[in-house]
């Protein structure tokens, strides 16, 4: 668990205020907010969680597996054509469990704010004006080609979306997974 930046782009229209903005951002943000219920739902396992699991248990049965998921993870579940599932009304868009918005940064500041320098990478993800949360590489160093490479397609990917949203309005806010 740890804390984690994230640039909220809201399209500004109008001569709305920052509160008003501000407001907006936070709207936003409750659609990832892993906090908020949802109606239960059928979460599916990957293969990977499927065989976490299995190895825990010391077994390959799926009908039986089921049965110790509550133990697992809290939910109930079962299975069905489409293999394992847990019974859920954890919010699946979820990202963080709390946070809250920083500040209002002005475009000028974009770059520098959201893009400066990899071991303090300051914008981990960029949440878009239509609600997508697009994440960006967890990087602590840039010390290896491959990490670095990562980096400079994360920052393509950033000022990509900043030209795509030049008249939105951005945030900082600092959230907790």
């Amino acid at each position: 668990m740890s804390h984690f930046n994230v640039c909220i782009l809201v399209n500004r229209e109008n001569d709305e205020s920052d509160h008003q903005l501000a407001d907006k951002a936070a709207d936003v943000m409750t659609k990832f907010d892993l906090n908020r219920d949802v109606p239960e739902y059928k979460r599916r396992f990957d293969a990977d969680e499927v065989e976490r699991i299995s190895k825990h248990y010391k077994t390959t049965d799926l009908q039986e597996l089921a049965t110790k998921l509550e133990d697992w993870n809290g939910d109930a579940g079962g299975v069905d054509e489409e293999g394992l599932y847990a019974l859920s009304t954890q919010n699946p868009d979820g990202h963080f469990d709390y946070g809250n918005l920083v500040d209002l940064i002005p475009r000028n500041r974009w770059e520098h704010m959201f893009l400066s320098g990899i071991e303090e990478k300051v914008c981990r993800a960029v949440v878009t004006p239509d609600g997508e949360w697009v994440d960006g590489p967890w990087l602590y160093s840039t010390s290896d080609p491959e990490s670095q490479r990562k980096a400079d397609e994360w920052e393509r990917k950033v000022q990509e979306l900043f030209l795509e949203h030049d008249n939105a309005a951005a945030f900082l806010a600092d959230l907790h997974f």
